[in-house]
């Protein structure tokens, strides 16, 4: 029902990815933006409609889509998944 899950990186080796770093390589540039934007929109597809991230990028004006930033700071390392609700069909 609820998950927390590593971003992904542009190097694909599955580290650590730090939102609040600017490092090319544990910091938000090294996160691989549209392969993470893309696997937000088929978990949101699939029934999690609500996940957590951070606000991130040079002024902190970036989020990922269909992410709410914590303002509580605790999801700068991972993704949260939560509120899933699929829609199922009977068939």
């Amino acid at each position: 029902m609820n998950g927390d899950l590593r971003y992904l990186r542009k190097d694909k080796r599955g580290g650590k990815t730090d939102l609040f770093n600017n490092g090319e390589d544990l910091g938000w540039k090294g996160l691989d933006e549209d392969r993470q934007n893309n696997f937000n929109d088929l978990l949101y597809k699939f029934g999690w409609k609500s996940m957590l991230s951070q606000n991130y990028g040079e002024r902190k004006n970036k989020i990922l889509r269909r992410c709410t930033n914590d303002s509580d700071n605790n999801h700068n390392d991972h993704l949260h998944i939560q509120g899933y609700q699929p829609t199922l069909k009977e068939l």
